[in-house]
């Protein structure tokens, strides 16, 4: 019932198409860049004169440094995955 024949170039049930594999990837390394663009104005910028759109202007005692290394790790860690993605789809169209 869910399994297809290879030959004709379907996919199984459960697989996901390369398109959508690439849209993802596109999606967490837009996301991973903007994560690391907000990490370096959180350390470049002081608290009191970050933009708008970023939270936390209180005057906290180093906290803001502490949310931009998180945000930073999170930018990375998206742009990993973004990668792998990449590159495991573009692996699997290479076989095929």
């Amino acid at each position: 019932m869910g399994d297809t024949d290879e030959s004709d170039g379907t996919m199984e049930e459960g697989e996901v198409s390369n398109s959508v594999k690439w849209t993802v990837g596109a999606i967490l390394a837009i996301v991973g860049i903007l994560a690391i663009v907000v990490a370096i104005i959180y350390v470049a910028v002081p608290i009191h004169s970050l933009p708008g759109f970023i939270p936390g202007k209180r005057a906290v005692d180093g906290h803001y440094h502490k949310r931009a290394a998180l945000v930073g790790v999170i930018g990375v860690v998206l742009l990993a995955i973004s990668g792998f993605i990449a590159f495991r789809s573009r692996g699997r169209e290479a076989v095929q």
